[in-house]
């Protein structure tokens, strides 16, 4: 027998870029004017405004003709299918089958339906500048009167395509597969969004993993490895552009290939193919997988292994929103690749086995999911696997209703609980009372585009300026230490001191600063750049006047030892990767707030957000968060704790005096810091899960199916920080002199916690106020040091 014939069914190009029936039909967007890397932007300024002209006169003048009645929509259904059914179990049967084929894809009909499309797309990447290829640029016009007679189109014109769908290897489905998608569509409203009627049953799939935008130190790799390993962007566009007179070819191979990947994002973000997913910095992975819905018939499922993003992320919030409100989400497994599952990809990175329907017929009220697995045989535990339903993640992320991530199906019980209980912390559907903190984010420095305002101690000390204290002056002038993430942890501004590391160390790991100098609270801790004063004034504007900030690590994980990590600390200049939550009300009212995020349910919450490394604007907002006008008092005073733990050293001065005490700073004592770290975790649990009576009124049958009492789901919650467990099982332990272990370790954290809390539940139901384990009680000023001399 020969091999079947397979051509018509095995195509090549790049199937992310190509038109549908509907989009021709509409002419040509104003978005394929963008500028692109070469262009003129008069030229295209000037080419979209003559386009925007031209289709609202043909609009007027209702020049439009149905689908089907032009070259653009050419219907080759039946000849392909009659094609697919031809018998070819013989060698002469396969030589005539791709005979009939050449010639339906080599007639007049079908060649000018694709130059058409394919001259729709070349605009978007066509050259606009001045020169000869700009002034033949179709518009709107030059396409529909193209369209009525393609055998008109110019000479140049028609080149100009061709090299253009080359180099983008431009595929249109309904072209490729006339069978599959039928010409002219049936008249059905849910074909409306393409021209066609039909798609395919089953979509399989692996897509690239990659942004579409250039990567500089991906192309220089191996082209020019000192551009590659650039210390920052400054530095890197610095040496980028010395190629242009230094290595022209490599600047002009550079340059077009800036341009390729330009045209490319163009299409994707400005031809409406990809309206719920072409947006911002595209992943290839998310137009892939709204292809993949856009093709499938009205009962077809796609199956396809993407990064977990495509739930999580705010970048995706359309695409998700979507699929649940067309309820098209049939299953989303999450994996971490540990094992690893795939070779050549980062351990920690969490990928899906994504399961979806069209978005036309209704799949499902809820979605089967799964997290944190790290073999698809965790799938036979039924405690991994858990529904939600498009009300449920409403419920849990009310901006963006991308998905939370649980790694049990109690998880999911005990989140859904706490979020019927506590708000958010800033609902933006809620533009009257979704802000009760009166809150708004902000950054300060970023880490690249401002490397160049940033100096290091080796540049100051050689230009003469003297380090005092943590601030380099000179004359009237000061430069301020930047704060990074990693120098901050809960109520703990002098967690990370890059002068700790060993001299000429490169590492950006910095060692935890040793206790020994946190007891003397004229210590602080150096940063590796410094930035002046003057720019850190410019970069706060309005807000000159702050002398202290609250801000929250950008970079975590859910795996991480803490998740969510924010705290108090003194003005300086401000690594992007620390934002800033700026206050519009009075600031020490956000103590509280402080001490709520350094919870460990607050903590617990945070990790079934995050589905990356990023603590983004969009998760942050979306954490549960009690509102200012909680009552707290019945268990302990939050701000007297916080401001004890707060503030160890002077350069908080500020931030003691706005909270109302005038006092010197606290002594660091570890035992005293541990019990008063344990009665805010103990208060922020009763506050946030509630008693026993409060899940009885409140009917929380599922939660009380695996926890009988609130107590039990503390229990549960702080089995989670495993880290936190084996620092304290390994602390707690006792050893004889050979090192052999006498006496096991304890959870010391969690048994503290759960102690408290059990005495805090029994002084509620007496109705006796909690008496603090803390002699002298919190914030007292025999805990603080010796005045200043």
């Amino acid at each position: 027998k020969p091999f079947a014939f397979l051509d018509h069914h095995i195509q090549c190009g790049n199937s992310l870029l190509g038109v549908t029936p509907k989009l021709l039909a509409e002419g040509i967007p104003d978005g394929a004017f963008k500028p692109l890397e070469g262009d003129e932007r008069s030229v295209c300024t000037e080419l979209a405004a003559h386009n925007r002209r031209m289709r609202k006169e043909r609009e007027k003048k209702q020049a439009r003709f149905d689908f089907g009645e032009s070259d653009s929509q050419v219907n080759l259904s039946d000849e392909f299918s009659r094609l697919s059914s031809t018998e070819d179990d013989s060698v002469s049967a396969v030589s005539q089958k791709e005979k009939i084929y050449n010639q339906l894809v080599g007639a007049d009909e079908y060649q000018n339906a694709k130059l058409l499309a394919d001259l729709w797309c070349s605009v978007f990447t066509w050259k606009k500048d001045h020169s000869e290829t700009a002034r033949i640029c179709p518009t709107d016009d030059d396409f529909f009167r193209f369209e009525n007679n393609p055998e008109n189109i110019p000479t140049d014109v028609r080149a100009e395509v061709r090299n253009i769908a080359k180099q983008y290897n431009f595929f249109h489905w309904h072209l490729a597969f006339p069978e599959v998608f039928q010409l002219p569509d049936d008249g059905n409203p849910e074909n409306a969004g393409t021209g066609w009627s039909g798609g395919f049953d089953v979509i399989l799939g692996n897509p690239p993993w990659e942004r579409v935008k250039l990567q500089e130190k991906e192309f220089f790799a191996l082209r020019d490895p000192e551009i590659a390993n650039a210390p920052n962007a400054a530095f890197r566009r610095r040496k980028i552009a010395a190629l242009e007179t230094e290595n022209s070819l490599l600047y002009d191979e550079f340059k077009q290939a800036v341009r390729e990947a330009e045209g490319t994002s163009s299409m994707l973000r400005n031809s409406n193919v990809y309206p719920l997913c072409g947006r911002g910095d595209v992943n290839l992975y998310t137009v892939f997988a709204e292809a993949n819905r856009f093709h499938l018939n009205p009962k077809g499922l796609t199956g396809l292994v993407l990064p977990t993003g495509i739930a999580t992320d705010d970048t995706t919030k359309f695409f998700f929103q979507d699929l649940l409100d067309t309820k098209s989400l049939c299953s989303l497994y999450d994996f971490e690749n540990k094992k690893p599952l795939f070779q050549g990809v980062h351990r920690m990175y969490k990928f899906c086995c994504f399961t979806a329907g069209s978005g036309v017929t209704p799949i499902s009220e809820s979605a089967e999911f799964a997290f944190f697995m790290q073999d698809p045989i965790e799938l036979r535990d039924s405690n991994k696997c858990f529904r939600l339903s498009p009300n449920d993640i409403a419920l849990l992320n009310p901006n963006t209703r991308n998905c939370s991530i649980f790694r049990s199906r109690q998880d999911a019980e005990i989140t859904k609980h706490i979020y019927k209980r506590v708000p958010v912390l800033l609902n933006e559907k809620d533009p009257e009372n979704g802000n009760p903190w009166g809150i708004k984010f902000s950054r300060m420095f970023d880490m690249s585009n401002d490397s160049h305002l940033f100096k290091t101690r080796e540049q100051l000390e050689e230009d003469r300026w003297q380090l005092v204290g943590n601030r380099f002056l000179r004359g009237t002038e000061t430069y301020l230490p930047l704060y990074e993430a990693k120098m901050i942890w809960h109520f703990d501004h002098r967690y990370g001191d890059y002068s700790d590391l060993p001299l000429g160390s490169q590492s950006t790991q910095l060692p935890e600063v040793p206790v020994e100098k946190k007891l003397c609270p004229n210590y602080f801790p150096t940063g590796r750049y410094w930035v002046n004063l003057s720019q850190v004034k410019k970069a706060l504007g309005s807000r000159q006047s702050d002398n202290w900030f609250i801000g929250f690590r950008d970079i975590t994980n859910a795996s991480n030892e803490r998740t969510a990590i924010t705290s108090i600390f003194p003005v300086s200049s401000i690594s992007n990767k620390l934002p800033l939550i700026v206050p519009t009300m009075k600031k020490a009212n956000l103590v509280q707030l402080v001490a709520d995020h350094s919870s460990f349910i607050h903590d617990y919450i945070s990790r079934q957000k995050m589905g990356g490394t990023s603590m983004n604007y969009f998760i942050a907002k979306q954490i549960s968060c009690l509102p200012p006008d909680v009552e707290t008092q019945s268990y302990i005073d939050v701000k007297r704790h916080s401001l004890e733990l707060t503030y160890t050293a002077w350069d908080l001065e500020d931030f003691a005096k706005d909270c109302g005490y005038n006092c010197p700073p606290f002594r660091w004592d570890e035992d005293r810091r541990f019990l008063l770290r344990c009665e805010l975790d103990a208060t922020f649990f009763h506050l946030y899960l509630g008693s026993q009576e409060d899940w009885q009124k409140e009917g929380t049958t599922e939660l009380l199916e695996s926890f009988p009492t609130p107590r039990d789901t503390v229990s549960h919650i702080m089995e989670n920080f495993t880290i936190v467990k084996k620092r304290d099982i390994a602390r707690t332990e006792v050893k004889d002199d050979s090192g052999k272990v006498i006496k096991e370790g304890t959870f010391i954290t969690k048994d503290t916690i759960l102690s408290i809390y059990d005495d805090m539940a029994e002084a509620q139901r007496t109705g006796q106020p909690y008496q603090t384990r803390l002699d002298p009680p919190p914030a007292d000023p025999s805990c603080a040091h010796p005045p200043r001399a």
